[in-house]
Order: structure tokens, then sequence, then C-alpha cells
């Protein structure tokens, strides 16, 4: 079913369909996060909503959930401008994101060669903690 999904027109039914598999748990979860990004990067007409806009929109909600660091991970080895967007919401609402699991997530930027992604941080309010996570990773990328 997923491959069906990647493959749709972008339409109302399609965003309907891929709203419904994200709020689902596990495999469906995947598998729309998935879907999406196929779709993302077929730079489909928009609709109301892009593909895109979707996954900025859907994606930083989950990154508060416990398998958090997996999306984040999934994401970054897409490597693809959508999924890059992707990591830059989740980036852009770090606040609300655990400290172990924000730690975890520059660390994936940083071994995933994506710490210009770090820059989506650039003027936000971070606690102390998550600013010395940072500016510890940014040192280490810079060496």
């Amino acid at each position: 079913m997923s491959n069906e999904l990647m493959d749709a027109d972008w339409n109302l039914d399609t965003l309907l369909e891929v709203h419904y598999l994200f709020s689902r748990l596990g495999k469906r979860r995947q598998q729309a996060l998935s879907a999406l990004l196929h779709l993302a990067d077929r730079n489909l007409k928009p609709i109301t909503v892009s593909p895109l806009d979707l996954l900025k929109n859907l994606v930083p909600s989950l990154a508060y959930e416990p398998d958090a660091v997996v999306l984040f991970y999934s994401l970054a080895e897409f490597n693809t401008p959508a999924a890059d967007e992707a990591l830059k919401a989740i980036l852009r609402e770090s606040e609300r994101v655990r400290n172990e699991d924000f730690k975890k997530f520059v660390e994936i930027a940083v071994a995933e060669g994506k710490s210009d992604l770090l820059k989506a941080l650039d003027g936000l309010k971070l606690s102390q903690q998550k600013s010395k996570t940072l500016r510890h990773a940014m040192s280490r990328s810079e060496e």
C-alpha cells in the first residue's frame, strides 16, 4: 500500500490517506513518512497544502515521542531536500524535545554531515543544556 501512495497523484484523497496513516502507530506511521517523503521529492503541484508543508507540520510533533531518535536518524538517512526541511522543522521546535533526545539529534546531524541543519537553531532561545550541547557539537564539526 505504501508504494501505491508514493506513486499517487497529489490530491485531497492522497492528503487524507497520509494523514490517516500518520495517526496510526508503528509500521503505518513509518509507511506514511516514507510515502510523504517520496511525494515531496516528486515536487508535485500543491493543493491547499503541499506535501512538504504537511511533512513540516506533522514531523515535529513526532519528535516528542519515545522513538524520536529513530525518526530523526531515518530522516537524516533519506538525505533529500524534503527530509532536510523536516529535520529543520524538528530542530526549530527543540524547546519541547527532551535534552537527551536533543543531544542525540545533534550528534546524528553532525555524524551524517548535516551540521548546516543546526543553523536552523540560530536565534532560537534554547535551554542552557541544549545551548551547551549545540556549542560543543558545532566546535567539533569545525575541527
